[in-house]
């Protein structure tokens, strides 16, 4: 789930440096691995 946040291949939270993206990109993860 984390090498998916920190990949950002959905949102790019890294990318976009705020904290919504980070929340998108670990929703984005949560949801892969459920």
């Amino acid at each position: 789930m984390k090498r998916d946040s920190e990949e950002g291949e959905e949102g790019g939270g890294e990318d976009h440096g705020t904290l919504r993206g980070e929340v998108e990109d670990f929703e984005a993860g949560f949801v892969l691995v459920d």
